[in-house]
């Protein structure tokens, strides 16, 4: 699991194990995380110690170096942080990114999202870790009602603009996810921009568009779908189905591209069968992803 955690971006002239030491010593004096694991890739990075594997990738979490660090850290947290570390001419540089750690939810229409999301959070907030949730589309926003309309037949978007008005929807909301970001261990989110992806992409668009669209957001950790039959998502909805909701060919066919993709991109499926069965397998996936 990789989790970074740096505020800026920093460099630092690394002369020998001392100054390096000492330099992230002074770097790492804000509040995060309460162990640390700090990578680094050089060529001499066998004379500070510890252990290379075979990406020359010294790893300098068993050595006392990482209880050095831990003292710098003052707000306790159960996730574990990795610094990436850099080195061009003998220069640090630390890579900003978020320390949060951001799971998706995803799935065909009525497969349970809303349900598993809301298990998700109870459960995590329930253990005492700060979790914010989002939900997309956001209808109540100027962006979110255009989709609406779309999907509900009273307006007919063709697929480039209805695509690129669910990734502007995701970034309406960019400031509040950035902010919750700075209050949270945890994000999780009922659909993210993985739908736009594989709806995209069964509406004839190409998944490389689709991917630039959703430049700027932050990416998510951990991605779960939802494995639904169709015969149980048409059943759990009988009435007031949207214009996706309708199409049974088009639904076997988001089906079909979200399997694909889960494949090509690690994300987790799970199946969709009793809302408590399918609660411990998520909590077992994000379990297994926090110890990673």
């Amino acid at each position: 699991m990789v989790l970074p955690f740096a505020t800026s971006f920093f460099s630092a002239l690394i002369d020998s194990t001392l100054p390096f030491i000492e330099t992230l010593m002074s770097l790492l004096s804000k509040p995060g995380m309460s162990t640390v694991t700090i990578r680094l890739s050089f060529s001499s990075c066998k004379s500070i110690g510890g252990n290379t594997n075979s990406k020359n990738s010294l790893d300098l979490s068993s050595t006392s170096l990482k209880n050095s660090l831990a003292t710098c850290f003052t707000r306790p947290i159960f996730l574990i942080d990795f610094f990436y570390v850099i080195n061009f001419d003998r220069f640090l540089i630390l890579r900003q990114s978020y320390s949060v750690l951001i799971i998706a939810i995803e799935g065909l229409d009525q497969a349970g999202k809303k349900t598993q999301t809301e298990m998700l959070v109870k459960a995590l907030r329930r253990i005492k870790i700060k979790t914010a949730v989002f939900s997309f589309p956001d209808y109540s926003t100027i962006i979110g009602k255009e989709i609406k309309n779309h999907l509900s037949g009273k307006r007919n978007f063709p697929p480039e603009i209805i695509h690129y008005l669910y990734a502007a929807n995701r970034l309406e909301k960019l400031e509040e996810i950035q902010k919750a970001s700075s209050k949270n261990s945890v994000l999780v989110m009922n659909r993210y921009y993985h739908s736009n992806l594989v709806y995209g992409i069964a509406n004839g668009l190409k998944e490389k568009w689709l991917q630039k669209l959703e430049e700027g957001l932050p990416k998510a950790d951990l991605v779960i779908v939802l494995d639904a039959s169709q015969d149980d998502s048409f059943s759990r909805k009988k009435s007031k189905r949207d214009r996706f909701e309708k199409n049974k060919n088009f639904s076997k066919k988001i089906s079909r591209i979200y399997r694909r993709l889960a494949k090509k991109h690690r994300w987790k499926m799970v199946s969709s069968d009793t809302k408590q069965n399918t609660h411990k397998e998520i909590m077992k996936i994000i379990s297994k992803k926090i110890g990673s």
